[in-house]
């Protein structure tokens, strides 16, 4: 502690936190007063943009051993599951999931196995309701998991590069977080958590690892922290959330005709932005994006054409080799077929076959760039709200569901769209008045042509949405993370 250059090691263990903690400002920040350490889920060719690096180490603990650790005890299922939808108060989002999660055993039609659903069920619901009311519980929760089941995966790691302070995107609520924050915490090292996505601090349950500090993007999770995790707001330092700085900062190589061309787009046609949301969240975006593809050409959408964003989540779960949703896939390319001209697809671009959603640093430019050429954007409740809303474009979310599905379903949605506009982030959003609800085709095919014919409409809205949500230091939020780390890992000044 308080060396020349302390060092820090960050836990990537999915893409998204690659992403968040690589592919900001928080690592070009820290390298220039740390020794930084990656330890990753997964080898690939992904890691040599950072192996590279002066003061860059790059280790590999592989997310199979941590599975296997996992599956070995059954008691951490069970615990898992228990702290899954457990808070230290009042949560309309858990309540939300909670709720989910019992209409999914009643709709479980074996006999036999849809009573010893419900009685876990009620079990879970039983232990969650003991806990919710005695933090004194939740925390004895808490430190039992956290002595009981420690992997010795990550011993030598820590050992050969003795850190000052572990640094993860999550509470020990991603997998696997938890076993690299509980590791050092053994060893009395230092843990940060940089809180990685809008929902984290009311979706992803209680805490299943110790921290230290916490890096928050806003007041807003800050005071969530408090209330939900038993987090002393002491612990919590607010910076801003680095995944927004391209959207503040201005773009000098961005020109809009050219980038459009570079698309597929037509840059003298107005264009309208879909974002479409995860396959198991909402299934029915290739409905979406044909409704949204026949209104542009029938002229409805006052000569705009559609650019659909497909999300990376369809590409990356596979059976045997094959994409599990390659009918879905296969649907958004038959509604561009029909289509040519008024629609055009944009697929993205992965850096690793092995670590889901690891894409290269160009394709977050790619998104921000996508949204800069836009004249309205539709979405279906996301973090795209936020990142609209910094770049003032008019905004339609998506409110309805249970249309026709245009491919062979071989799954549930797991969420209610309806509910999703209730969950407590997104109802802040939707109260500023800085989004449109769609909830019927008609209603979304009207409110992107209100949209296109009144994009200052919601403005306000939208300056409300960043003031509440984006978070302080706007398009240097990576560097403000950093430094709150460094701070913490008692690098000096």
């Amino acid at each position: 502690m308080g060396s020349e250059r302390p060092v820090v090691l960050l836990g990537v263990h999915h893409g998204f936190s690659v992403r968040f903690l690589l592919q900001t400002d928080i690592l070009r920040r820290l390298r220039e007063r740390a020794r930084v350490v990656i330890v990753a889920a997964e080898e690939g060719a992904y890691l040599d943009a950072w192996r590279g690096l002066e003061g860059v180490s790059v280790e590999v603990v592989p997310r199979a051993a941590c599975a296997a650790y996992f599956a070995a005890s059954r008691v951490q299922g069970v615990l898992r599951q228990v702290r899954a939808q457990l808070y230290g108060g009042p949560n309309v989002t858990g309540d939300i999931l909670a709720a989910i999660s019992a209409q999914e055993a009643l709709a479980e039609r074996r006999g036999l196995r849809r009573l010893a659903l419900r009685a876990r069920l009620a079990a879970y619901g039983l232990a969650r309701l003991a806990l919710g009311r005695s933090a004194t519980l939740r925390r004895a929760l808490l430190r039992f998991e956290s002595r009981r089941f420690v992997p010795p995966l990550y011993d030598a790691i820590l050992d050969r590069h003795a850190p000052d302070l572990v640094v993860t995107s999550s509470l020990g609520t991603f997998d696997w977080d938890q076993y690299l924050m509980r590791a050092a915490a053994r060893r009395g090292i230092r843990i940060a958590t940089v809180v990685l996505s809008w929902d984290n601090t009311t979706t992803r349950g209680y805490p299943g690892a110790p921290v230290d500090h916490v890096v928050a993007w806003t007041e807003t999770m800050r005071r969530e922290l408090a209330a939900l995790h038993d987090v002393d707001p002491a612990r919590v330092s607010v910076a801003g959330s680095p995944q927004f700085d391209a959207d503040f900062r201005p773009d000098p190589g961005f020109e809009r005709d050219a980038f459009l061309r570079s698309v597929g787009a037509d840059p003298a046609r107005r264009v309208v932005f879909f974002a479409a949301r995860s396959p198991n969240s909402y299934p029915w975006n290739p409905n979406i994006v044909k409704i949204l593809a026949e209104a542009a050409g029938s002229g409805r959408l006052h000569g705009a054409q559609v650019v659909a964003r497909i999300h990376p989540l369809y590409y990356k779960r596979r059976d045997d080799g094959s994409f599990v949703y390659q009918d879905v896939l296969d649907a958004f390319h038959r509604v561009a077929a029909e289509h040519p001209g008024d629609l055009v697809l944009n697929l993205p671009r992965f850096s690793s076959e092995e670590l889901d959603f690891a894409m290269p640093e160009d394709e977050i430019v790619l998104l921000t760039r996508l949204m800069r050429a836009c004249d309205a954007i539709v979405t279906v409740f996301s973090t795209i709200n936020i990142e609209g809303s910094i770049l003032d474009k008019p905004l339609v979310n998506v409110c309805f569901e249970n249309l026709p599905l245009l491919y062979a379903a071989k799954m549930r949605a797991r969420f209610d769209i309806v509910a999703d506009s209730r969950t407590v982030h997104n109802a802040r959003v939707v109260a500023t008045g800085g989004v449109r609800l769609a909830r019927t085709p008609d209603e979304l095919v009207a409110a992107v042509a209100r949209a296109l014919a009144d994009p200052a409409d919601g403005a306000e809205g939208r300056r409300r949405i960043v003031a509440d949500e984006a978070g302080p230091n706007p398009g240097r939020a990576g560097e403000a993370v950093a430094d709150a780390l460094l701070r913490f890992a008692g690098a000096r000044p």
